[in-house]
């Protein structure tokens, strides 16, 4: 499996550097972690003749960080969207990230469970963290632009 992973002000890399996400989000600090980029992260995880496989950070000030991850069965050749849910009751509220991305107002998590979504990604991209709620994006009534 290889990866392309996009963190923070990190250079670009192909392996996980799971110390230093871990060290980032435990240590949240929200100026600290805004002062320096634009505060998000990719993670792409590659097999040879398998779709690629995604969890994408966005994070909000004030706020917390919305997950989004793509994954497939075996036999799908398109992948299921899933976001991540903190707040069932504020999924269908949206908010614009700095980053400009529109995402559900209840899928803000904590930089803990950030964390816990990154670690169970880089160990096995092919499902989303059971350690948090997720839902598909096309269970979402997205605002048209």
């Amino acid at each position: 499996m290889k990866f392309e992973i996009n963190f923070l002000d990190l250079p670009t890399h192909e392996q996980p550097d799971l110390d230093a996400y871990k060290h980032a989000l435990m240590n949240f600090d929200e100026e600290a972690w805004y002062g320096k980029s634009t505060g998000g992260a990719g993670f792409v995880a590659h097999e040879a003749g398998s779709p690629s496989w995604s969890l994408v950070l966005n994070p909000q000030r004030g706020r917390g960080i919305s997950l989004l991850t793509t994954v497939y069965s075996p036999t799908e050749r398109f992948g299921d969207e899933l976001v991540s849910v903190a707040t069932p009751e504020k999924m269908d509220e949206f908010v614009t990230t700095g980053q400009e991305v529109v995402v559900p107002s209840g899928s803000f998590v904590t930089p803990e469970q950030a964390w816990f979504a990154i670690e169970d990604f880089c160990a096995n991209p092919r499902v989303a963290s059971p350690r948090l709620h997720w839902m598909s994006t096309d269970k979402l009534e997205y605002p048209l632009a």
